[in-house]
């Protein structure tokens, strides 16, 4: 679907593209393409070695801490009061409601298996899985595979999981965190972001100075 129209055929590689089974196929190949690591020669090596050492660092920031204290059930109770309703079902037919309506059976067992994960730092392959479904973009092309955007479905697990051990390590990953990052922060928008760019423009007209903004295409991420 497209609005309010129905889409019967996607083109990919030039190939018109009419059976389901042909259409998801094509859509599979571009999303894993967009997931797949390019080494690209015009890469900047530095910055990609400095992630790679930030990760590594953030990695055993956060097994290092609250290392010796196991998750306990209130922990997970409050991660489960924070799941979003009336979402779709993951790839095991679970919803939220499945979870919080069987609460009393559903937390002990949660706060065994969230206890495994910290102690042998070992997430199973099920809670990191998901399945993709595939809308069209707003102004683009919806027979163009790359007119479109997945959107993933997670497990309802491991967004326990997260709530759990986000909760535990925000106030040790934080405070090291790039004071001018908005997205993906509590309490921070890009409205903000917007904001410090129209202060260093007008910065900039005020003192005669020339200012150089670099905007990112980041269009295959959305």
């Amino acid at each position: 679907m497209h609005g309010d129209k129905i889409i019967h055929s996607i083109v990919a590689d030039g190939i018109k593209l009419s059976s389901v089974e042909d259409q998801a196929e094509a859509l599979e190949d571009d999303y894993e393409t967009l997931a797949t690591p390019q080494d690209d020669p015009s890469f900047d090596q530095d910055y990609y070695d400095e992630i790679l050492r930030d990760n590594t660092w953030l990695y055993y920031i956060i097994t290092g801490s609250n290392d010796g204290n196991p998750v306990t059930a209130d922990e997970v109770m409050c991660a489960l009061k924070a799941l979003h309703k009336n979402k779709a079902a993951d790839s095991d037919s679970l919803v939220a409601e499945h979870l919080i309506n069987a609460k009393s059976d559903v937390v002990p067992a949660l706060t065994h298996l969230l206890n495994a994960v910290r102690i042998h730092k070992y997430i199973p392959e099920t809670l990191k899985s998901g399945y993709i479904l595939s809308m069209p973009k707003k102004g683009k092309d919806p027979k163009n595979p790359a007119g479109h955007r997945g959107i993933t479905i997670t497990s309802v697990l491991s967004k326990i999981l997260e709530a759990v051990f986000k909760n535990r390590h925000e106030e040790t990953a934080l405070p090291m965190q790039e004071n001018l990052q908005f997205g993906f922060t509590q309490g921070y928008s890009p409205l903000m972001a917007a904001l410090v760019v129209t202060e260093a423009i007008g910065e900039a007209k005020r003192l005669n100075r020339i200012l150089n903004i670099v905007s990112v295409d980041v269009r295959k991420a959305f």
